[in-house]
């Protein structure tokens, strides 16, 4: 699993863009590969969990942009993107979640873009994003 993370959506560095809402890091660091910035798992169960706290709109999705590949390291590599809504109340309700694979037979790499089903957080509550590595290397996305 790897964010993919352009300058061009972000004001300033992709770290200090993204770092905020980082609540939870387990096993994820910042590194540029092939000339991409992007946060990087160091292996199976690395885990990281973002949070946009009391959103100002209701959120109606969470889009995922997944880059396949066919490499040793995209081999038998999956991440499974998990959503939640922290309430006013503080009831945390989980929402959806998916399995990203990262391997495909084609010899390019090529973008996929996944929507997690099922999101609708109200005004004013959280939306949590939690990341895992659950098998393999490495796969290249950002959302």
């Amino acid at each position: 699993m790897r964010f993919i993370l352009d300058q061009w959506y972000f004001p300033g560095s992709p770290e200090e863009a993204l770092s905020p809402f980082i609540v939870q890091n387990t096993g994820w660091s910042f590194v540029k590969d092939h000339g991409k910035l992007g946060l990087v798992p160091e292996g199976v169960n690395s885990t990281m969990i973002l949070e946009f706290h009391s959103t100002t709109h209701p959120i109606h999705s969470v889009t995922v942009l997944t880059m396949k590949s066919y490499g040793d390291r995209q081999a038998d590599s999956y991440v499974r993107v998990q959503t939640f809504e922290l309430q006013r109340n503080l009831e945390m309700k989980s929402i959806a979640s998916i399995d990203i694979l990262g391997y495909h037979d084609s010899e390019m790499s090529v973008s996929y873009k996944y929507s997690i089903p099922g999101v609708n957080i109200t005004h004013g509550n959280s939306l949590f994003l939690q990341w895992s590595l659950l098998e393999g290397q490495l796969q290249k996305s950002w959302c």
